[in-house]
């Protein structure tokens, strides 16, 4: 399934990083989601939204495109553009009309996306300007669309009757919102206005309890903001330091109320019981969990009248899926989550009742405990990400008439510039036998290497049409550009993908790549779908880019895992003394070994006993993992790449590594430990080189490889074959 998200902001900017993990569900299934955020402000502030990064679409409010795009359609479409301007008179009030005309361009220009990105649904989150935009974009499209209701988003009020009565259902992430949103004027039917709460990822295992702790460490991870109640929960600590009980906070979040509070704990004289700490990077919050660094958490939330309060806040959640016990107040939506022992609960705005159940909870170890273990399982069994996936695919799916998966095996001619050498591009092949594993039926046709100009040519060009048609494929997979894509082109009757990797679009010092590089974009023109292994290949593209996903080569884990350094190397006969660092110079024109040895001799002055191991492409695939388990580190000084495969078998193997950027490097390294993405400098490449042989460690990546793994990966190709083959 193919599925628009509209977002405020995300992945550029914080505020909503709650549904990170919704998204990233949508994508491990293997359903293809593209982001839109209406107004896309900052920079992407963690590695969580970085992964999202290439799945979305970063273009302004008022761009120059959006609103030339939006003008075009609307001269060409009058009457279809006059009855979307009659939905939005019907605003209540100047103020919201204004918004909402505000993002009128913007919505035109997400119809027009949608329809050529062949979207299955729409869904927007926030029923405010987000909702006004994805209710614009399906009137324009006449794709199906929904809209995830929050809580204050719900008093706003925003058209909120005609959304609702025009979107397929409207999900509400509270019992308590959907009431509030039935006398705002929503249409609230069963089956129209359902309750689907935001999920949240449930780890392996539960965090550490460390009952010898002295002082307990609470945290509240909350906006600072009239809403969140800290004024009460700095007046609880107050009471708390005057009875002696050892208990310090963090407050891990800004807003418009920090100076307010800091002057409060300074006249509370707190002190540094109560640590404000600014926004704190939401991979480290989960750290702070999973390393047990936290005994508590409290949210003291309030409700500010007029129905404004939380609805069921994904900060509680995620502590609670660690097994953390949790403290906050009886409002909103919380009870919805907290209730029959799951947490504490206490009236709102009481400070000393506050103080109380932080103060059982710090001074009863086993209470923490059992509140924690029944806090996980009222997550993993109503609150886990993929039970909210789940319930909202099911509405979607309903909603468009079709599921993720398709009614019958497609048959896919898998065209692999390749010949009869065993290791030539072995990512293709493993990735059609993948596909085969999801019940797609797969022929593979090998051209005789990437075909020469001409003596080849025609013989080929014969033989894959004979191919076509004794297979009759649905669809022509090309795995390359260049020649292998057009030959594709001009033979196939068929719907035809291409995936582009590299030396088919970047440039390559090569007195044929120019040729290559203008085939591949006269190829990218026509086809129906196109690949491209990472962003910047994308970005490289003339043509097709509405018609393109970004999706990295997969890594077999099967095959490429972890295992003990020694073992390996007493296998290979390495010296366990040395430091192994490896180097890939398959493609020797780019991979720039010259550079390479420049870092590695810098290196040396710093650590002895390196060794830099050259691969040139001779050995053989079987004991590439192996290889990688024996190592210490790899080393990439590429000028340009697409996504390079053995980085990612590195990441899959736990071998730290170190590069330049390039490629999709950087994407695939963020929060990998101990690993650099560094300048293309030998001094600076050098010192990173040192340094992570000095650490002496297997990297984090194991932990991280899930969403690159061939599985993964071959869900999402899956999908792009099934919008190929609508086509």
């Amino acid at each position: 399934m193919r599925l628009i998200y509209v977002t405020v902001s995300t992945p550029f900017g914080s505020g909503e990083e709650f549904f990170i993990p919704e998204v990233k569900e949508w994508m491990r299934r293997g359903d293809e989601v593209l982001i839109v955020p209406r107004s896309p402000r900052g920079p992407i502030v963690n590695e969580d939204a970085r992964c999202l990064q290439q799945a979305s679409v970063r273009r302004h409010l008022w761009s120059l495109g959006v609103l030339a795009c939006a003008g075009g359609q609307a001269l060409r479409h009058p009457v279809r553009f006059l009855k979307v301007l009659r939905l939005l008179v019907a605003s209540r009030g100047p103020k919201t009309l204004l918004k909402n005309f505000t993002v009128l361009p913007k919505g035109l220009w997400l119809g027009r996306l949608a329809n050529r990105w062949g979207a299955d649904h729409i869904h927007a989150h926030w029923a405010t300007t987000t909702a006004t935009m994805g209710m614009i974009a399906s009137e324009w499209s006449g794709i199906p669309w929904s809209f995830t209701a929050h809580s204050i988003d719900i008093v706003m009020a925003n058209l909120l009757g005609l959304k609702t009565a025009k979107a397929t259902f409207t999900r509400y992430i509270s019992e308590v919102g959907r009431g509030v949103a039935g006398k705002r004027g929503a249409q609230v039917q069963p089956g129209r206005a359902v309750v689907i709460p935001m999920g949240v990822a449930v780890p392996a295992e539960c965090a550490a309890v460390c009952p010898d702790r002295n002082p307990a460490v609470a945290v509240c991870p909350a906006s600072l903001l009239p809403v969140k109640g800290h004024e009460h929960l700095l007046r609880a600590m107050a009471r708390l330091k005057d009875e002696g009980v050892p208990c310090t906070l963090r407050l891990a979040g800004e807003g418009s109320l920090r100076g307010k509070l800091e002057r409060l704990a300074e006249a509370l004289s707190l002190g540094p019981t109560v640590q404000f700490l600014g926004q704190v990077p939401h991979e480290r919050l989960l750290d702070w969990y999973r390393q047990g660094q936290i005994d508590l958490v409290v949210l003291p939330s309030l409700d500010l009248g007029n129905h404004e309060h939380e609805g069921v806040p994904v900060s509680l959640m995620e502590a609670m899926a660690y097994g953390i016990p949790v403290v906050s107040t009886a409002t909103g939506g919380i009870p919805e989550l907290l209730d029959g022992g799951a947490g504490m609960m206490v009236p709102p705005q009481d400070p000393a009742a506050l103080a109380g159940a932080i103060k059982r909870l710090v001074g009863d170890v086993a209470l923490r405990e059992q509140l924690g273990a029944a806090g996980r399982r009222r997550i993993e069994e109503q609150f886990s990400v993929e039970r909210t996936v789940d319930a909202l695919a099911a509405r979607i799916e309903a909603a468009t008439g079709r599921v993720s998966q398709p009614s019958g095996p497609l048959r896919v001619l898998s065209v692999i510039p390749a010949g009869a050498v065993e290791s030539a591009m072995i990512f293709a092949k493993r990735q059609s036998a993948s596909l085969e594993a999801c019940g797609i039926v797969v022929q593979p046709f090998f051209l005789a290497g990437r075909p020469h100009w001409f003596h080849v040519l025609l013989r080929e060009w014969v033989r894959l049409r004979r191919a076509i048609d004794a297979f009759r494929p649905d669809l022509v997979h090309a795995h390359f550009g260049g020649l292998t894509g057009f030959m594709c082109l001009l033979a196939a009757r068929t719907p035809l993908v291409v995936t582009y990797g590299g030396n088919d679009i970047n440039p390559y010092p090569s007195p044929r790549w120019l040729v290559t590089w203008l085939l591949s974009q006269c190829t990218a023109l026509k086809a129906d779908r196109i690949i491209c292994v990472s962003e910047q290949l994308n970005r490289r593209l003339w043509f097709g880019k509405s018609r393109a996903d970004v999706i990295p080569r997969g890594v077999d884990t099967s095959i490429f895992s972890a295992s003990p350094p020694g073992e390996a190397r007493t296998r290979l006969g390495w010296d366990p003394a040395e430091r192994i660092v490896l180097f890939n110079n398959n493609e020797p024109r780019i991979k720039r070994l010259d550079l390479a040895e420049a870092a590695v001799d810098v290196a040396r002055k710093a650590c002895a006993d390196i060794r830099l191991m050259v691969l040139d492409g001779t050995v053989p695939p079987e004991r590439m993992p192996e290889v990688l388990n024996a190592s210490d580190c790899l080393l990439v000084t590429s000028d340009s790449e697409g996504s390079p495969n053995i980085v990612k078998e590195a990441i899959a193997c736990g071998l730290p590594v170190v590069s330049v950027d390039v490629g999709d490097v950087r994407e695939r390294l963020g929060g990998i430990e101990p690993s650099r993405v560094v300048a293309r400098d030998p001094e600076v490449i050098g010192k990173a080189l040192a340094d992570v042989l000095r650490e002496g460690r297997r990297s984090n990546g194991p932990e991280r490889v899930a969403d690159i793994s061939l599985s993964s990966v071959a869900r999402r190709v899956l999908s792009v074959y099934e919008a190929a083959a609508r086509s």
